[in-house]
């Protein structure tokens, strides 16, 4: 028996998968199973980047409007639909990074003051 991951599709969940997208390029009601299945990984993929609720929020949103838009012209290449979709948000976050002419870094404070205090214990007196 072969182990997998909830990380790694396997050959079943790519074509199931597959099949749900060629049906959503006939009949575009269907893409709304895709909507639900990536919608909060894609929105806090894109948080994590631009660190703002509103920006995160229409970023998301431009990244399945562009995905249903642009659906006919995906292509399978045996790796899961998420992949399109992260490569769309990558894009929306440069757009939004182009817009406000600055970047921002969502770093968890916590993790900020743990890295100064291990820096402050290394320093040579």
């Amino acid at each position: 028996m072969i182990e997998t991951s909830k990380y790694h599709a396997t050959q079943t969940d790519l074509a199931n998968e597959q099949a749900i997208v060629e049906a959503a390029k006939k009949e575009p009601a269907k893409f709304a199973s895709l909507y639900d299945k990536y919608y909060e990984q894609i929105s806090r993929y894109i948080y994590q980047r631009v660190d703002d609720k509103e920006q995160a929020f229409d970023a998301t949103q431009q990244v399945f409007i562009k995905a249903m838009e642009s659906l006919h012209k995906y292509e399978f290449r045996g790796v899961p639909f998420a992949s399109w979709l992260y490569r769309i948000a990558s894009s929306e976050v440069n757009n939004v990074y182009r817009a406000q002419k600055q970047r921002t870094v969502n770093i968890d404070s916590v993790g900020v003051y743990g890295m100064m205090e291990e820096m402050e214990e290394t320093k040579i007196d």
